[in-house]
């Protein structure tokens, strides 16, 4: 408003009262004149006389929004990254209130099952979308492991950071992801989803499967898919479910309802069946055929052997199932693996101490499901070392006692001991010797003068039954920065404050 329209405030000159200084084009003039009262001048702080000075309003700390919904995953096998967040906004902080402790972003493993067997691994993708055919990965010593390293020939290249959900290491057993260029250990099981199945077989199981591996040798001499001879029988919910024959052979296989099967012509046969895909492979008249079935499936499905000529050169398979209520239990079939302890968050006070745990199968140590094992053994708990040392503190200034008329702020010295990172108690411990000596605990705030209304000279008592004021009774009255009263006409008022007709109080709140 002093020079005109394209000045602002200055950049150079924030926080500063008693002079307005005003920049345009790399030129700052300023006409000595201070800020306007009520500017701001920091987080908490405008510019009253001249002067920054704390505003006194109350301080309002952040609070987290809710979770969002995790994202896609970015892998649909081998094990991929889902992500979510949350703002800051609820409230946001303002007036110099703390910001929101804990993360923004919070992620999860997802699609864990492995990959068809030859399916390229994550790393792999990215060398050869990077460098083209016949780039695998390569991992250098002593180089950060979610960078991106890729061969060719006898040439190395670097690409930056791997996309999230990469594996860190070329070690199969190492199931540690990079998340936002960090290596992340994961400390939780890889839930195998596709036992956590929902068919009528399978409710109040717990999320039991049973792994069946067994082989088929039985010898024939009646051909013809009529003579069909079982071999087992899918019951609902089960999954990855494999069949080979251990040598070439003209007796085939077939799922005794003849979706797929050997009598037809050689070929790769794939078929949407009982809520999955069923795919069988016979390439010629003498094969080694293959039968996968991906589940979990909502119907039953047989699965036979027909003979044509020649010997049964025998047949391996092996699929997973709903534990049945008719099963034999086995004792401790799933069991809890724990990592040691880590160190203690803080070198005082309370802090907390992790492990990792994660849930296997007893028999081979394959991953599963945390439901399969039951409650869970704690994996976090607190910790301490020592008790934090005492020591004097001064309060930050309390909010002003008044919005306008001049208010007062009051600060103490305490003694206060660290309870926890975010925690502080009172104590006892303190020296009295090494007591600071705070000589302002008392300041004056928001001395501005509050905005005219319709009053008495000695005040409307809200709150108390009576009879209503009258309309002559009424006057006009200004509070000033000094907290002094005064009486307005229309004349005498500043425009900013001039105000309305006066209404009809009455003494009730």
């Amino acid at each position: 408003m002093q020079y005109g329209s394209g000045w602002k405030l200055s950049k150079h000159k924030k926080g500063v009262c008693g002079s307005l200084y005003c920049l345009h084009d790399g030129t700052q003039l300023s006409r000595m004149a201070p800020v306007a009262d009520g500017s701001p001048c920091g987080d908490r702080d405008w510019c009253i006389g001249g002067k920054c000075v704390d505003n006194g309003r109350p301080r309002i700390h952040g609070g987290w929004s809710t979770w969002s919904s995790y994202s896609s995953c970015a892998r649909p096998c081998g094990g991929g990254v889902q992500f979510r967040s949350r703002v800051c906004k609820n409230p946001v902080p303002s007036n110099g209130g703390n910001a929101c402790a804990g993360a923004d972003t919070d992620w999860r493993i997802c699609n864990s099952e492995p990959c068809e067997k030859g399916t390229k691994t994550f790393r792999e993708e990215q060398c050869l979308g990077a460098k083209g055919a016949g780039s695998i990965p390569y991992f250098p010593r002593n180089a950060p492991t979610c960078t991106l390293w890729c061969k060719k020939g006898s040439s190395a290249s670097t690409h930056e950071a791997v996309k999230d959900g990469t594996r860190c290491s070329n070690d199969k057993s190492n199931l540690d992801v990079c998340v936002q260029r960090i290596c992340r250990a994961v400390i939780m099981c890889w839930i195998l989803e596709k036992c956590m199945i929902d068919v009528e077989s399978a409710v109040a199981m717990e999320d039991k499967c049973l792994i069946v591996k067994a082989n088929y040798t039985n010898a024939h001499t009646v051909q013809g898919p009529e003579n069909g001879d079982l071999i087992v029988r899918l019951p609902v919910g089960t999954v990855n479910t494999g069949f080979q024959m251990r040598k070439a052979s003209f007796n085939y296989l077939d799922n005794g309802t003849y979706l797929v099967g050997g009598g037809r012509n050689p070929t790769v046969q794939e078929v949407k069946a009982a809520n999955t895909v069923i795919k069988y492979t016979r390439k010629k008249a003498k094969y080694k055929d293959v039968l996968k079935i991906e589940g979990p499936t909502d119907a039953f499905l047989r699965v036979m052997y027909v003979f044509e000529r020649g010997a049964n050169p025998g047949l391996d398979f092996s699929f997973t199932r709903p534990i049945q209520p008719s099963d034999t239990p086995t004792k401790s079939i799933y069991e809890w693996i724990n990592g040691t302890w880590s160190g203690c968050s803080t070198t005082c006070g309370q802090g907390v101490r992790t492990r990792s745990l994660r849930c296997v199968r007893s028999d081979d140590k394959t991953p599963a499901s945390d439901r399969a094992c039951g409650t869970k053994i704690p994996d976090i708990e607190r910790c301490q070392t020592k008790p934090c040392p005492s020591a004097w503190y001064t309060t930050p200034w309390s909010d002003c006692s008044k919005s306008c008329g001049r208010g007062l702020q009051t600060r103490v010295v305490i003694c206060r001991m660290k309870i926890n990172p975010t925690e502080y108690g009172t104590s006892t411990n303190c020296s009295a010797d090494d007591k600071p000596i705070v000589n302002d605990t008392r300041q004056y705030c928001n001395s501005i003068a509050c905005l005219a209304d319709w009053n008495t000279k000695d005040g409307i008592t809200f709150g108390e039954c009576g009879k209503p004021y009258k309309k002559n009774d009424l006057k006009c009255y200004r509070t000033d920065q000094f907290w002094r009263k005064s009486q307005h006409t229309k004349d005498t008022l500043p425009i900013q404050s001039q105000t309305d007709a006066p209404p009809v109080y009455h003494p009730l709140n």
